[in-house]
């Protein structure tokens, strides 16, 4: 997306304002970190989903649990080697009311003057969705034992009388 044109002139300001009213009106969470995991800027989205506490000044670690510290970690580390496409994850994080938030963490590394200057973190939390396939899982292996121990032969159909399932 280019700036906008007024008067023959690009209008910068104009563009940094429809950015910050994207960032800010989002659904998604938005973080963006320095290069040692500070994070320095956190959209409102960010503030719900940590339950209201504003992170901005507080390090990764201290809103991801133990188990995944080593991620943004490792993150951080191909970033200062110099890789720009950083994969797409997902990051359990801890809201203030001590609960993990499961998110969908698109990541991009930022650069000031050709070098790594920290990194944008967009992540969608995936939560509830995350609790229906663990549902969904364990009741596909309860049906898949009870399967397997019967001696009997078990079929579905549909009202036409189609086999859907044998």
């Amino acid at each position: 997306m280019s700036p906008k044109k007024i008067s023959g002139k690009t209008s910068r300001t104009a563009t940094a304002d429809t950015y910050r009213m994207i960032a800010e009106t989002t659904h998604d969470l938005i973080l963006v970190t320095d290069m040692d995991s500070i994070i320095t800027y956190a959209n409102a989205a960010a503030l719900k989903i940590l339950g209201g506490v504003d992170p901005v000044g507080v390090s990764l670690s201290g809103i991801s649990p133990r188990i995944l510290k080593t991620r943004p970690q490792e993150f951080l580390q191909k970033t200062r080697e110099g890789v720009s496409d950083l994969p797409a994850f997902e990051w359990t994080l801890t809201n203030a009311a001590g609960q993990p938030l499961i998110l969908d963490v698109q990541s991009l590394l930022l650069t000031k003057n050709n070098r790594p200057d920290g990194l944008l973190y967009i992540g969608r939390d995936i939560t509830e969705r995350k609790k229906i396939e663990d549902r969904l899982h364990a009741s596909d292996e309860r049906y898949r034992i009870i399967l397997d121990v019967m001696d009997e032969g078990y079929f579905e159909a549909d009202l036409d009388g189609n086999f859907t399932f044998v």
